[in-house]
């Protein structure tokens, strides 16, 4: 897939996140060698950290709603950046 080159500027600096398809990024490993939260994973992860582990049954997109309505979108933005910003992909190309 092409990038066009604003976009592959701003990914560069670190001004965007790149959201890909489901499962795209769980061969993707941080530096201990630990993959990435599945959806649930990370529902219970923000559950915990900015509601206190309430409504972790919940669909994630309710979670985070949820937790930015505790604290803020920046806030809950930068926790979720601090999570994945460790991650080494690897893409493959057919």
């Amino acid at each position: 897939m092409e990038i066009p080159s604003f976009l592959e500027s701003q990914i560069k600096d670190g001004k965007v996140v790149l959201v890909l398809g489901a499962g795209a990024s769980r061969s993707a490993k941080d530096k201990r060698g630990k993959n990435p939260p599945t959806a649930k994973e990370l529902g219970a992860i923000l559950s915990d950290k900015f509601l206190g582990g309430k409504h972790k049954e919940l669909p994630l997109n309710q979670i985070g709603d949820y937790a930015i309505s505790e604290s803020d979108l920046i806030t809950v933005q930068e926790y979720l950046r601090e999570l994945f910003e460790t991650l080494n992909l690897l893409m493959h190309t057919s």
